[in-house]
């Protein structure tokens, strides 16, 4: 059965992580890591957010496969903080890309043989598409915040990293907030209400 639109979607942004993944042993540089970071924080918001629910509703057997997903993408998560606090070039920073690409792949692994083959069979093709859309627009909007915070989500920030944000916002009088403050505060001036 070939892959559904949502699956094709997936997929499609797992071959672009590991190309990114080679750029990144081969050259490694602060642009290509800020990229990979928003692709991949922002993929793993956008499949928690629209496609995990989905596949939980419609497979319901597959809920612990649905939650062990999740607890791959913190865990990378931890791996990603770790690597974008090591500096480019280093071996500290090579070994901590090792560490994060290992623990995507083994996600990326179990995703593509369980879960990905499941929705495949859950969603008739009008409801995958209708997923992919909505999975594209919650990755697109995910990137676009990210990408305003240099791809570091705002709860791994420092209080003089979202401090020096928040004056990037145009936000006023921030030095005096607590860290809570200004993670809301930004929040809001990265997320307007339409």
């Amino acid at each position: 059965m070939p892959d559904n639109a949502v699956v094709a979607a997936i997929k499609n942004d797992h071959r672009t992580l590991e190309r990114m993944f080679d750029q990144l042993r081969k050259n490694p540089d602060e642009k290509t890591l800020a990229e990979m970071s928003i692709l991949f924080v922002a993929h793993g918001k956008a499949e928690e957010a629209e496609v995990y629910p989905k596949l939980a509703v419609k497979s319901p057997e597959d809920k612990g496969d649905v939650f062990h997903g999740v607890e791959e993408h913190r865990e990378a998560e931890e791996h990603l903080r770790a690597l974008q606090a090591a500096e480019p070039g280093t071996e500290d920073f090579t070994a901590r890309l090792e560490k994060f690409v290992e623990s995507v792949d083994h996600h990326v692994e179990e995703e593509e043989s369980s879960i990905l083959p499941e929705l495949n069979q859950a969603l008739t093709e009008d409801e995958a598409a209708r997923v992919a859309e909505a999975f594209h627009q919650a990755e697109e909007a995910e990137k676009t915040r990210l990408a305003a915070t240099s791809g570091r989500d705002l709860d791994a920030m420092s209080k003089e990293e979202l401090v020096a944000q928040a004056e990037r916002q145009g936000l006023t009088g921030v030095s005096s907030r607590t860290k809570d403050e200004l993670k809301t505060e930004l929040h809001a001036a990265l997320n307007p209400k339409v």
